[in-house]
């Protein structure tokens, strides 16, 4: 009887253990598709990949709405490249008024904060080489 209490609770643990790392890596997998998706939407491709699904136009339209497509692709990029040089000028002067009163440790703590942005943003796709990319281009 003892023995049988104690298969039982091994193979509920089991399964819940199982459980837990199939709904773990479940959840990665489908975290890492909608980041993957999200950042599609950034280039030039995913966002007329997204009007040309809402719109679904007929091979006429496909020719004319190309360049116009193409042409706002580019501007929303350069806004956001923009955005990020502003947000990193914003940072920089933030930078300036509270270096008085920090520790070294804490500005070198922000010293690599600061790498890690400039590397994670200013340089992503079409924007020069960052860490791994060797300086292709995707």
């Amino acid at each position: 009887m003892k023995n049988n209490k104690l298969t039982y609770t091994a193979l509920f643990v089991a399964t819940l253990l199982i459980g837990f790392v199939i709904g773990f890596l479940v959840q990665g997998a489908i975290t890492s598709s909608r980041i993957k998706k999200m950042q599609s939407t950034f280039t030039e491709r995913g966002i007329n990949r997204e009007f040309m699904r809402a719109i679904r136009p007929n091979p006429e339209q496909m020719k004319q709405l190309g360049p116009v497509l193409r042409k706002y692709a580019g501007e929303k990029r350069n806004l956001m490249q923009k955005y990020r040089s502003n947000q990193h000028e914003l940072f920089l002067e933030l930078r300036k008024e509270i270096d008085p009163y920090l520790t070294p440790e804490q500005k070198q703590r922000l010293d690599q904060m600061d790498k890690r942005w400039q590397q994670r943003f200013m340089h992503g796709p079409g924007r020069g080489p960052g860490p791994g990319r060797k300086g292709k281009r995707r």
